[in-house]
């Protein structure tokens, strides 16, 4: 015991700077972004474009708290930026039907859930691998959204009153409502992760499945509640999508599956200090927010596009590397620590 009480305080200095890079990477890059764009242009720091980098932050930050709540237990939701505009084209559709507004939004919302549940069924029930199950349902959807459609832009001639407020409409004419939602579902997620029973029992199977599952933990129920909070962000996506766009089309979101990507996993140690590199609520939003700084700057400064399809893939590359080395390097700091004890 007194070997133990001696050696871990080295291990935890030697191990502090490296603790601190995981922690406030991501925020650090955020800065440095920033800064970096703003010497270059001095439009982009202006308040009418911060407000344009959180819109676009917005739609992509949601998503990407869906597919992170699902990758906290090892879940990798593919179908998420299908799903979203699946949502969507339903809301559109609807709306063209002469549906009421309220009732639109509900059952596209719904329609989120039902594809989650679907996947959380093949994955948790059938023993699918997640990535193939949600491949094969975002294949899927896209079929159904391109029979919805007829494969072209479809939308109504009137829209009904409030349609706008969530993609486009303003509080107070100051920031807009679709960031309110973003930040606010941020927020709450953030606690139901920490400070709630389920909450903590999907951060517990995270970290170590076996574990979870010797102490009692209901793992089925955990995985179905982690599905059921991510369709219900993808829903909100996909109101949002809906509003800010007014169309229904086959390809909406599918330029948002690399950054969702790259946000989940780079937000993965944010904050995490000596744990484990895991997908969470801040650093995932974080992370969103980056990648709509860069998408801007670089649209600012002109940048080719496929110079930013290169960077983005960069990026994923570099993350998931270095996401899987600190990974490796905790678990072996604990190893190493069980077997002394």
């Amino acid at each position: 015991m007194v070997s133990k009480l001696v050696e871990t305080p080295k291990e935890s200095k030697s191990a502090r700077p490296i603790e601190l890079l995981m922690s406030y990477g991501v925020l650090l890059i955020g800065i440095l972004l920033f800064v970096y764009f703003s010497a270059r242009q001095p439009m982009f720091y202006t308040s009418s474009n911060i407000l344009t980098i959180l819109r676009q932050a917005s739609v992509i930050g949601l998503i990407s708290l869906a597919m992170m709540t699902t990758g906290i237990i090892g879940d990798f939701d593919i179908s998420v930026t299908v799903n979203a505009n699946f949502c969507a084209i339903v809301i559109i559709l609807l709306i063209m039907n002469n549906v009421n507004l309220y009732l639109a939004l509900l059952i596209g919302m719904l329609c989120s859930i039902l594809v989650s549940f679907f996947n959380c069924f093949a994955v948790v029930t059938i023993g699918l691998p997640s990535f193939v199950a949600t491949i094969a349902v975002k294949f899927f959807l896209e079929g159904v959204c391109r029979g919805l459609t007829g494969g072209q832009q479809v939308y109504p001639d009137v829209f009904p009153d409030g349609f706008h407020t969530f993609g486009r409409g303003m509080i107070a004419d100051v920031i807009p409502v679709q960031v309110v939602i973003f930040l606010v579902s941020t927020a709450i997620l953030a606690y139901l992760i920490q400070y709630t029973r389920h909450g903590r029992y999907i951060t517990a199977l995270g970290e170590s499945p076996e574990t979870s599952f010797h102490v009692g933990i209901n793992i089925k129920k955990i995985r179905f509640i982690a599905y059921l909070i991510s369709g219900i962000l993808i829903g909100l996506a996909g109101i949002i999508t809906a509003s800010m766009y007014s169309v229904a089309s086959v390809g909406t979101t599918d330029g948002y599956a690399t950054p969702i990507l790259i946000a989940t996993f780079l937000g993965a140690s944010f904050l995490r200090g000596d744990q484990l590199p895991l997908p969470n609520p801040k650093g995932t939003a974080l992370s969103a927010v980056i990648l709509a700084i860069l998408a801007n700057g670089f649209t600012m400064l002109g940048v080719p596009f496929y110079s930013k399809q290169i960077i983005q893939g960069g990026v994923l590359v570099f993350t998931v590397i270095a996401v899987s080395i600190l990974m490796n390097r905790r678990r072996a700091i604990e190893a190493t620590t069980n077997s002394k004890a």
